[in-house]
């Protein structure tokens, strides 16, 4: 009887020894697995990652052609909006087939993939005079570019100047590559005289 028992334990014994090997076999291929593993996608910082002194940037149009020359100060990146914040912007249309026009700002934020451009602070747009029009000035405390439309708009007082005309307004809305030019409310207009 005693050699049965012996070797009842024996198999006992065997049987926890794989029970065991199995455990501690499962435990190590899970450790190798969480090494190995990419991490986890952390979420995106809320402080800026990165900015640029004295920079220049050309910002090209859907065909691969050059649209806007940006420069400024300073720009800052904020990764979580995917945004950047310049200081003392100066943008310039590279486009041949469209008017020529100049932007300038105290401070300016692009935003989705660089189609737009909000400019904060004495706005100043302007387009020299042609064979065929008066010089063009625009000034504002805030205006909204979508660069790959060339519409411009705001909600805040406006003035234009084109030559010796001046018109005042209440938000605007503006097409560079069509000229459309609306004024929105508490419109002035001073025509001056043989205006073009």
């Amino acid at each position: 009887m005693s050699s049965a028992r012996s070797a009842q334990r024996f198999r006992l014994i065997v049987i926890l020894s794989l029970v065991t090997f199995m455990a501690l076999g499962s435990i190590w291929v899970n450790m190798v697995v969480k090494r190995s593993a990419p991490p986890a996608p952390s979420q995106p910082r809320s402080e800026p990652d990165y900015h640029v002194e004295n920079f220049n940037f050309i910002k090209m149009s859907p065909e691969g052609q050059p649209q806007y020359h940006i420069i400024g100060k300073k720009m800052i990146h904020h990764p979580k909006e995917d945004s950047f914040d310049i200081e003392q912007p100066v943008v310039k249309s590279l486009d041949e087939k469209k008017p020529p026009q100049t932007m300038r700002s105290d401070t300016a934020r692009v935003e989705d993939d660089a189609s737009k451009l909000h400019m904060f602070g004495n706005v100043h747009l302007d387009r020299p005079a042609t064979p065929r029009e008066d010089a063009f000035h625009l000034s504002t405390s805030y205006l909204l570019i979508f660069l790959d439309d060339d519409t411009a708009q705001t909600d805040k007082p406006v003035t234009i100047t084109r030559g010796k005309s001046t018109m005042t307004g209440v938000g605007m809305f503006a097409n560079n590559a069509t000229r459309e030019l609306r004024l929105n409310g508490q419109v002035k207009v001073m025509l001056a005289p043989g205006q073009r």
